[in-house]
């Protein structure tokens, strides 16, 4: 889930994954502390966890459009 507080991205969380510990799970931990900081999804992937990364930033927009912000 993404929290929305303020207008700005408050919080960005991963609840379930099925990553390769220590590759896709890199970006789990890496970029919700990346988009909260930037207050955007325009922030570069994660090496070797693209995937992974684009599919992050595609939750968050999609929560984003539904929060309409």
């Amino acid at each position: 889930p993404v929290t929305i507080q303020d207008g700005k991205i408050a919080d960005v969380k991963v609840l379930e994954n099925q990553e390769t510990l220590g590759v896709g799970t890199m970006a789990i931990d890496e970029l919700p502390g990346q988009i909260i900081e930037a207050q955007t999804t325009e922030v570069e992937d994660v090496s070797g966890a693209s995937m992974t990364s684009l599919a992050i930033k595609e939750a968050v927009e999609k929560a984003l459009e539904d929060a309409k912000i």
